[in-house]
């Protein structure tokens, strides 16, 4: 009566006694302790076959819990992937009419904008940093080859960038944030692992019982392994809950963590074109620096090659003062010579007249 009440107390949870029910009956010749010996080994053959069904039932609610814990695993690693912001790419088209572009392109990694030049073309059509160059007036550009095909994707780029008239439609690849995913899509997906991680919990048919179950039997347990399902079914949802939560604040740290890198991506991104425009206004400083030092070379050439015609002429002068003053001198001995000659002269015409005057005193 005793093991009747308490088989009862598990209701229909509680499997038949079979061990009890293949035990043959005692005939009424039978001594009343063949009879009792034959109940206890009944009943002993059944306990042995009940604790081995609830040992195994045990182990297959352990491999569930396992198996949900992964589900829950998966769902959450899942709302924390889909936590941060998507990306896509767009395509985007610029117009640009000035022969300058204003703008730098990495050629060696795809075409790819590495700098923008403050009040360029390309500034003033809003053309961001890090967008590709993808088709150049509707003819798109081959794809980034490997390492041995790149000189020549290279060379190719640079020839139609140089040959390409204006104006001139350019097609960039963009790429944007899309937003995080549905807080609400996350928390149904998690949802759903903790259901089919309970589901595998809480539907798990004995290894004793399984020919009970296929032929549409309801399952029997006993009392004391219906309190410990429910006690464990309780646990699960706490730790469902406390996975969830953790997921949620996952995601949480997850998102400012993607913010925050972004925010240092955009500083970093600003930090390289910074640099990559003081580096752009040092070679300008240094192209500047050289044409003015070949200048001042030039001059400095031009003023020996103008102080050597001054010395030249200086020299050229010194030798005309000097044959002018020979000649001055020649001249002034010259004119000595005839003054000397012009005296003798007066004086041989003194004495012609002296001669003439005398002539003429005799002839009279």
């Amino acid at each position: 009566k005793d093991w009747s009440r308490r088989l009862s107390f598990g209701c229909c949870h509680t499997p038949p006694v079979t061990g009890i029910a293949n035990v043959p009956m005692s005939s009424p010749e039978a001594s009343p302790q063949t009879s009792s010996d034959a109940n206890a080994d009944g009943l002993s053959g059944w306990f042995k076959s009940k604790v081995a069904s609830v040992e195994g039932h045990v182990n297959v609610i352990r491999e569930n819990t396992k198996l949900a814990a992964q589900e829950l695993k998966g769902g959450m690693q899942i709302g924390i992937a889909k936590a941060g912001p998507q990306q896509s790419e767009e395509r985007v088209e610029f117009t640009f009419i000035e022969r300058a572009l204003g703008l730098e392109l990495d050629l060696a990694k795809g075409a790819v904008v590495r700098g923008v030049k403050p009040g360029g073309q390309a500034e003033r059509l809003e053309v961001r940093v890090r967008d590709r160059l993808v088709a150049i007036a509707g003819e798109p550009l081959p794809p980034l080859p490997q390492s041995e095909g790149l000189p020549d994707f290279i060379e190719d780029v640079q020839q139609r960038m140089k040959t390409m008239p204006r104006p001139v439609r350019l097609t960039f690849a963009r790429m944007v944030d899309t937003g995080p995913c549905d807080s609400s899509a996350d928390d149904q997906q998690l949802l759903n692992a903790m259901k089919k991680g309970l589901t595998r919990v809480g539907g798990v048919v004995a290894p004793g019982n399984k020919e009970t179950a296929a032929t549409g039997t309801e399952p029997e347990r006993t009392a004391d392994e219906l309190f410990a399902l429910r006690e464990q079914l309780q646990r699960c949802e706490a730790e469902a809950a406390e996975a969830r939560e953790e997921a949620r604040q996952q995601a949480d740290d997850a998102i400012a963590a993607v913010e925050e890198a972004s925010a240092l991506r955009a500083d970093l991104a600003d930090l390289h074109l910074s640099r990559a425009w003081a580096t752009q206004e040092a070679q300008r400083c240094a192209c500047q620096a050289e044409a003015a030092r070949r200048e001042a070379e030039e001059a400095r050439a031009e003023l020996e090659r103008q102080t050597e015609e001054f010395l030249q002429l200086r020299a050229n002068s010194i030798a005309a003062d000097e044959i002018v003053s020979a000649e001055r001198g020649a001249a002034a001995a010259e004119r000595a010579e005839v003054e000397r000659l012009r005296e003798r002269l007066d004086r041989a015409t003194s004495a012609l007249e002296e001669a003439t005057r005398e002539r003429e005193e005799l002839q009279l």
